[in-house]
């Protein structure tokens, strides 16, 4: 593992950062800053996104000027830390703020539904080296775009005026609490259909459906009972990709139900097993009606009852079957 060295050599400083610490993403352009003004810079790390920790750094000039950022993009219950390259005299006259909205906490956000203030946590302690740096943490930022000012107050001992230095802005994904998906599945439940038909001068009762097998496309969702997750990032832990699902067939959804378990996987693929319950016909046994026999009336007599049975296939994210669909009817339109 490469050791993170901070140097001062001249009247430069060059900051040289390791691609990675303890499978940690880390960012590594060099930043020079003035050792003039600076001073002894010592050794240290930063860490510009933990994924476990859900946090992540940026490194910015006074100005606004990004110097590093994270590898990954920030996600909305991450604390964002700012360490904000300025001088010893400046420090206490800079502020950072949030401009960009805070989220909604205890939001239900779920993948696949329909989408149509200014609060800043400071820390003024000093980050990557004493003299160099004033380090804020901010946290709750809405998904969409997060933005940051900074700014530099000044007094004449009866007025206080801030003056806007700078900004940066990134972009920040939405957690969501569950998802909708979109896909076939192959259900062991058949549900045969029944006929009168002549077979010379008599009459009598067949089945015209029939397999043990039949394909259905269903409406699932799938509740991440771990934790809220950032579809775009891979999950903390394995197994909170395994989740239980709950859904219906697109056609007849009085009659139908599915329970079970779904495991997700990267790009929006979902893959599912689990119970059918479904309401299907067979022949009703009270009106002496059976097979190959004959029988006087024009249609077989019926009757409604619940099976259960093993049900699996792949489902894909609503949003990303939507877009299919669409583009898929307009192709055709052409």
């Amino acid at each position: 593992m490469r050791k993170c060295l901070w140097c001062v050599a001249g009247l430069s400083a060059v900051i040289l950062v390791s691609e990675r610490v303890s499978g940690q993403r880390v960012t590594q352009p060099p930043i020079r800053i003035d050792a003039d003004r600076c001073g002894p810079i010592p050794t240290g790390r930063l860490v510009t996104y933990s994924l476990q920790g859900d946090s992540a750094a940026f490194v910015v000039s006074q100005f606004g000027d990004v110097l590093m950022r994270p590898d990954l993009t920030i996600d909305e219950n991450d604390r964002v830390t700012i360490h904000v390259i300025t001088t010893n005299a400046v420090a206490p006259f800079l502020r950072v703020k949030r401009t960009s909205p805070i989220r909604s906490v205890g939001t239900i956000n779920i993948a696949g539904e329909a989408v149509a203030s200014i609060v800043s946590s400071p820390d003024s302690s000093r980050g990557l080296a004493s003299k160099c740096d004033l380090k804020v943490q901010l946290a709750d930022f809405a998904s969409g775009r997060g933005e940051v000012e900074i700014a530099l107050v000044k007094s004449d001992g009866k007025t206080v005026e801030q003056l806007t230095q700078g900004s940066f802005d990134f972009a920040v994904n939405p957690l969501y609490s569950g998802a909708f998906s979109l896909g076939p599945l192959q259900t062991t439940v058949a549900d045969p259909t029944f006929a009168i038909v002549k077979k010379g001068t008599d009459s009598v009762i067949t089945q015209t459906a029939t397999g043990k097998r039949r394909v259905l496309y269903a409406l699932m969702y799938t509740p991440f009972i771990w934790s809220r997750r950032d579809l775009e990032k891979p999950a903390k832990h394995l197994w909170e990709r395994l989740n239980p699902s709950l859904g219906a067939p697109l056609q007849d959804i009085g009659s139908n139900a599915l329970l079970g378990l779904t495991i997700d996987l990267p790009f929006g693929v979902f893959l599912n097993y689990g119970v059918h319950g479904a309401k299907v016909s067979e022949l009703d046994p009270t009106a002496g009606a059976a097979l190959g026999q004959s029988y006087a009336g024009s249609a077989a007599p019926t009757r409604k009852r619940w099976t259960f049975k093993s049900y699996a296939g792949v489902t894909v994210d609503l949003r990303a079957a939507l877009k299919l669909i669409h583009t898929a009817a307009t192709t055709t339109l052409q």
